[in-house]
């Protein structure tokens, strides 16, 4: 029952249209406009060196989610051991600025990687995380500090 409350919510929650974003946020799996499109954005046809520069990278766990990008944040949810983390980084450094880890007993049925399967979503300073077990989180963005989990 409390899945498909979960699941209710996500869906609620995707639908609401995102305000106020800027030309560089991806707030959500597909974009600001769910529609896999960057705006106003020019992608170069070709790079200094043959490649685009590398700016940071970082050391991530396991799981399919891919980032959400917000206010210069990068929001990240994967597996570490034991636990789910959330993690937020400087888009424009790597900086790591925290992570709020949610502990996980997920067990892969079909695959073997056993981390989150869901892009966190970012909204009016929350940052919202659904993990492979039905949990929803909530935290914020700022602090990474847990406002709730159903």
């Amino acid at each position: 029952m409390m899945t498909r409350i979960a699941l209710v919510l996500m869906a609620i929650v995707g639908q609401i249209p995102v305000a106020s974003v800027r030309g560089d946020d991806w707030p959500q799996i597909l974009g600001p406009n769910r529609n896999g499109i960057a705006q106003d954005q020019q992608l170069a046809e070709k790079w200094a060196g043959g490649k685009p520069k590398k700016v940071w990278e970082s050391p991530i766990g396991s799981g399919f989610a891919g980032v959400a990008v917000a206010n210069n944040q990068v929001v990240l949810f994967h597996r570490e051991k034991s636990n789910d983390q959330l993690s937020s980084f400087a888009a424009d450094s790597g900086k790591p600025l925290w992570t709020t880890s949610f502990p996980s007993n997920f067990q892969p049925q079909i695959v073997e990687d056993d981390g989150p399967r869901a892009v966190p979503t970012i909204d009016q300073g929350n940052v919202y995380a659904y993990s492979a077990t039905g949990k929803l989180y909530c935290v914020d963005l700022k602090t990474g500090e847990k406002r709730w989990e159903r």
